[in-house]
């Protein structure tokens, strides 16, 4: 018996794999915030400019920034164990969701980021590049490259924090079948809507993160309404797990004659929050799952107003079955 003690895939056939995990648009973007609310950013600023020629997505962070080997690290596909033990209020797992988001949309991944103390760093993955070389050849920006960016966010030299730049984004590609400026507004309309439903523990409270999409501001969307004339809270419990509390709480939601018509448009109608009952799943108060009795019963006409609320620490992420992306899990059996 003998082993090979290298046979890790060609870069340019794994990158095509990388590609097509299966991140839609807006789960790609909640990857990459998640690394910012883990840095401790206070403000998330998402940008993706409607009448150029060729589109780019920025998204940038005040956290508190990498310093230059660090990023090279996180620029690292895998670079970190998802068995490790995280810090309570970590959103990442695997330490490829950046990359693997980023792949899935854009050719073109840069990062730039400033720590207090440290030199701006900056790197980039062209995956034409990886394609033309069959290598992984990360690019790293020295300051001049940096402050050469068309993209860059000026703000950055002086301040700290990260940008992510997407270019070369297939789905805004001008094509016969598809109008760019059109495909990135209705986008960026479906990204605000995502963000405040799936980031709304977030989005409010006194250590609130302010995040905007084309320079709006995002409100959040509670889909329990739990502030509403006619909420009802139901039975709640607590246990003591690996990694901190598992929480279950349940809500009736109000009646819609205790609604205003812009609240009930605010969460998409009443037909959406008669098709929202069931099961919200959050992992470390970022939802995951948002609806659905997952096989543990059908939706409803008795239902159409009942809503289980289930927190989850990182620590579980195992257990649940939690993937890659971050957007689906499983009950355990004795849940």
């Amino acid at each position: 018996m003998r082993y090979r003690n290298d046979m890790s895939p060609e870069p340019r056939s794994h990158i095509k794999t990388l590609m097509r995990i299966g991140y839609d648009f807006n789960s790609a973007i909640a990857d990459i915030i998640d690394n910012s609310i883990t840095a401790k950013a206070k403000k998330i600023n998402i940008i993706c400019p409607p009448e150029i020629d060729n589109p780019f997505l920025s998204i940038v962070d005040n956290g508190i920034g990498m310093e230059p080997e660090e990023l090279i690290q996180n620029m690292r596909i895998g670079c970190k164990d998802p068995n490790q033990k995280r810090e309570a209020g970590d959103l990442g797992r695997f330490g490829s969701g950046m990359k693997t988001a980023s792949f899935s949309h854009s050719r073109r991944l840069t990062v730039i980021s400033h720590k207090k103390g440290k030199k701006l760093a900056a790197a980039c993955w062209d995956i034409d590049e990886i394609e033309e070389k069959n290598a992984w050849c990360l690019r790293e920006l020295n300051e001049k490259d940096i402050k050469d960016l068309d993209h860059l966010d000026k703000d950055l030299i002086k301040g700290v924090g990260t940008q992510l730049i997407w270019e070369k984004i297939k789905k805004f590609e001008e094509t016969d079948h598809n109008n760019s400026k059109n495909s990135i507004e209705t986008s960026m309309v479906d990204l605000n809507k995502y963000i405040a439903l799936h980031f709304h523990k977030f989005l409010q409270g006194p250590n609130k993160i302010n995040i905007y999409v084309q320079q709006l501001k995002i409100d959040p969307v509670d889909p329990f309404l739990t502030t509403k004339k006619g909420y009802q809270e139901g039975p709640s419990d607590e246990t003591f797990v690996r990694g901190g509390k598992l929480q279950i709480k349940s809500h009736t939601l109000p009646h819609h004659s205790n609604l205003t018509q812009s609240e009930i448009d605010n969460i998409g109608g009443m037909e959406e929050i008669y098709k929202g009952q069931g099961i919200y799943i959050y992992r470390e108060n970022r939802l995951i799952i948002a609806g659905g009795w997952m096989g543990l019963s059908r939706t409803y006409q008795l239902g159409k107003l009942a809503r289980i609320e289930i927190n989850i620490p990182s620590g579980l992420d195992d257990e649940w079955s939690t993937d890659v992306k971050k957007s689906s899990l499983q009950l355990p059996q004795k849940i």
